[in-house]
């Protein structure tokens, strides 16, 4: 059995070089590599289920002052755990 299965397959060399060398084989590779390359820069979002929250630079804003309505309030960050919500959410620094 694993004769004739070795007969059938073609070697890796072979299968290389007509791979990289053919005009058939060159456009396979083309494509799989574009296809790659779009799947990386895809958009994660595609509904408006998905919210996009900026924030400022975290050293722009640690330790000031702010006035909220009548009231000064000092920025101070710290982990809390929270459940992920139904929608995405992105968190961007703006600049």
């Amino acid at each position: 059995m694993a004769a004739v299965l070795g007969k059938m397959l073609p070697s890796v060399d072979n299968l290389v070089t007509r791979l990289l060398y053919t005009e058939h084989g060159q456009i396979f590779v083309s494509a799989l590599l574009g296809l790659g390359l779009a799947s990386a820069f895809r958009r994660v979002c595609k509904d408006k289920k998905c919210r996009i929250m900026r924030a400022a630079p975290l050293d722009e804003v640690q330790g000031k002052v702010f006035r909220v309505g009548n009231k000064c309030v000092t920025y101070s960050p710290y982990p809390v755990p929270c459940k992920l919500p139904q929608t995405k959410e992105t968190l961007v620094g703006a600049r």
